[in-house]
């Protein structure tokens, strides 16, 4: 009986992600968008276009980084050319052992359901070296 109600379970779960109500984290961003390490800062950076009113936020728990650094910079465009998106950068600096989360949220200030969240997991080792565990992506519906 628990099996049948095992691949019942699957089935529903099945069309539900197919129908986009439930999305499990897959940790898959856009080709252009993630993280780089460079001794004690990691760097992540993600597709944005302020121009339409979106802009990412983010949000920590834990103290083992520090946000030095947050930038966003145009992709190429012609002048006067409006409407162009680019990428925002987040630069962390390890400042002791220990872990954090980081939330990344992009959506427009004044709507309730953002268009994306992504967190990501880190360590830092005793030697002020900084590891992404997991970046995950997540539905925000």
């Amino acid at each position: 009986m628990a099996a049948i109600l095992q691949k019942i379970v699957a089935f529903f779960t099945a069309i539900l992600v197919l129908l986009g109500i439930l999305h499990p984290g897959t940790g898959q961003l856009n080709e252009n968008e993630g993280y780089e390490i460079d001794g004690a800062t990691v760097t992540f950076h993600f597709l944005a276009n302020p121009t339409t009113g979106y802009d990412w936020t983010v949000t920590q728990e834990g103290d083992a980084l520090t946000l030095t650094e947050e930038h966003y910079t145009q992709d190429p465009a012609p002048p006067g050319f409006g409407g162009v998106g680019g990428v925002k950068y987040y630069t962390l600096t390890a400042g002791h052992a220990g872990s954090a989360t980081l939330r990344f949220v992009y959506g427009r200030s004044w709507e309730d359901v953002p268009a994306r969240i992504i967190t990501a997991e880190l360590t830092v080792d005793a030697n002020g070296t900084p590891t992404v565990t997991s970046l995950t992506e997540l539905n925000p519906n």
